[in-house]
């Protein structure tokens, strides 16, 4: 399959873009998605993360055997809608600047997305000419239907077809979750865009020097200028990601070769991704009361065994998981499990890791646990998830996932 998105007239093409060291089968469709061509916004970006996240949630709630893609139908046409509060994205200290809102919804209005695929038979099996060659089939869309601002008081209201919301499903599948949060802080556009590639790969991205231009929207800025770009942009934009965001982007120079006694030109940029560590002493800086109690009482964790598991239960804070939530809904059959503690630690590995989870039982670092029956230590469990009325998606609207987060999947 081909897969193009762009913004106005500018789009990316194909596999082309893909460098050796990226995974084309998982991250395929999101990294055409990060590395496509478009100039929005801080707000547009936003609005798109947004979306992102609500497809992640469902990719979640699929690992967990749960199916709530509930699509509305009215004259034969299936869609869906997502309703975004407006302050999830602006900044705290403007949370109801409607403006802002519609350029978000007018910058991401801008965005198709295009898909080449082989035609299928009946039988599922690829259709080819007389002369042996595959035929191939061709559609182009729009990425959101339709976008209302404050038709809800205080709301946007994202409208989704059926294959829209499959293309955004695949985009949330190829993240391995990027940090919603975190990324509502970055206020440089250009470093929202160098979180959302590097959250995708843990090696160098090398680009020439067009094409992350084009990545940026800045094709016609500094025209033989590759210094003042890197000294204007690239370097402001690595500056705000290393305050941030819990990795660190770094940039060096690919040079081309030198004319005559000329020094050599910088044709394009290796981007690297440097995780910053950090040594987890006390407990309570990651694991609240009530989460401690649940992971005590429930699933009998001792002392040694979340000491020993600090470090995920950080990287699952950093990535946006909602934890406690998370363990609830997996307790009956962690509990059901010869180790829970085992369970609940793969799980929790899984859900970092963006993998489905697992049935069986692994093993997992947990020293000595003491466990203790769920029926004695019982956990007041979180009211229900709302379903929403007959036309609209059957989960959360997206106020619900502002603190779980869009980090990759």
């Amino acid at each position: 399959m081909k897969t193009n998105s762009g913004n106005g007239d500018m789009q990316t093409s194909g596999r082309d873009l893909l460098p050796t060291n990226i995974p084309a089968d998982d991250v395929f469709t999101s990294y055409i998605f990060s590395t496509s061509s478009r100039s929005l916004s801080k707000y547009g970006e936003r609005l798109l993360m947004e979306v992102i996240s609500v497809a992640q949630e469902y990719t979640i709630d699929a690992a967990l055997g749960i199916n709530k893609l509930n699509f509305g139908e009215k004259y034969s046409e299936k869609f869906a809608i997502i309703d975004i509060p407006v302050r999830n994205l602006l900044n705290e200290d403007d949370t109801t600047n409607y403006t802002k809102a519609k350029e978000a919804a007018l910058d991401l209005m801008k965005i198709y997305h295009n898909v080449e695929s082989p035609v299928l038979d009946d039988e599922g099996n690829p259709r080819t000419y007389k002369d042996g060659s595959p035929m191939y089939q061709f559609v182009s869309y729009h990425l959101l239907d339709k976008v209302y601002v404050n038709r809800k008081p205080g709301i946007v209201s994202v409208k989704l077809g059926e294959e829209t919301w499959s293309q955004i499903l695949d985009m949330g599948k190829g993240y391995t979750r990027y940090n919603l949060l975190t990324a509502k802080k970055l206020d440089n556009v250009v470093a929202i865009r160098l979180f959302q590639l590097m959250s995708n790969t843990s090696e160098p991205l090398t680009f020439s020097l067009e094409r992350i231009k084009g990545i940026l929207g800045l094709q016609d800025k500094y025209v033989n200028n590759p210094a003042g770009f890197i000294r204007r942009v690239i370097e402001p934009a690595e500056q705000e990601v290393r305050e941030k965001c819990p990795f660190e982007v770094r940039h060096e120079p690919v040079y081309g070769k030198a004319s005559g006694k000329g020094r050599p030109s910088i044709v394009g940029l290796t981007f690297s991704k440097v995780l910053k560590t950090s040594v987890i002493r006390d407990p309570s800086a990651v694991i609240d009361a009530r989460l401690l109690n649940l992971l005590v009482k429930t699933f009998g964790f001792d002392e040694r065994g979340i000491r020993s598991n600090l470090r995920l239960f950080q990287d699952l804070k950093d990535a946006g998981h909602d934890i406690e939530d998370f363990l609830i809904r997996i307790q009956s059959r962690a509990n059901k499990a010869n180790s829970p503690q085992a369970y609940v630690i793969r799980s929790l590995q899984n859900l970092l890791d963006g993998k489905k989870m697992a049935v069986g039982l692994g093993n997992a670092d947990v020293q000595s646990p003491s466990r203790q029956s769920a029926e004695s230590s019982p956990v007041t469990e979180r009211p229900a998830r709302a379903r929403q009325a007959k036309d609209r998606l059957g989960v959360n609207d997206a106020s619900a996932f502002s603190d779980s987060g869009l980090e990759e999947l």
